[in-house]
């Protein structure tokens, strides 16, 4: 009885009391939410970070050990589509004129598709 009206009080008057004060989860979505409006201002770019040894151990640079970075992460490959003279990326109208034999079933899913 006057025990789960006390812990049903308890609830409101807590409610009430976080109403006007933020809580951890609600500033959370709302660096998330700031977060997510930045992003959608912004162009997206990715810098990759290479460590230039294993320890870190400032001044000392480990060939073999940047190397097997930049394999892992892509790069050489980059490097060399690059060298070849091929871009990097390819707008949708450069692919389609490039290859004018694609099946219907693979148009139909660009149709409507912008350049940007």
């Amino acid at each position: 009885g006057s025990g789960a009206s006390r812990a049903k009080g308890s609830r409101s008057s807590t409610k009430a009391a976080s109403a006007g004060k933020p809580t951890i989860a609600s500033a959370c979505v709302k660096s998330l939410d700031e977060l997510g409006r930045l992003l959608d201002r912004s162009t997206c770019s990715f810098i990759r970070c290479v460590k230039p040894n294993a320890r870190l151990t400032p001044s000392v640079f480990d060939r073999s050990y940047v190397v097997g970075q930049l394999r892992t992460l892509g790069i050489l490959q980059a490097c060399q589509v690059l060298r070849l003279g091929f871009p990097m990326r390819v707008s949708y109208n450069e692919l389609s004129a490039r290859f004018t034999r694609l099946p219907s079933e693979v148009t139909e899913l660009f149709l409507g598709e912008a350049d940007d």
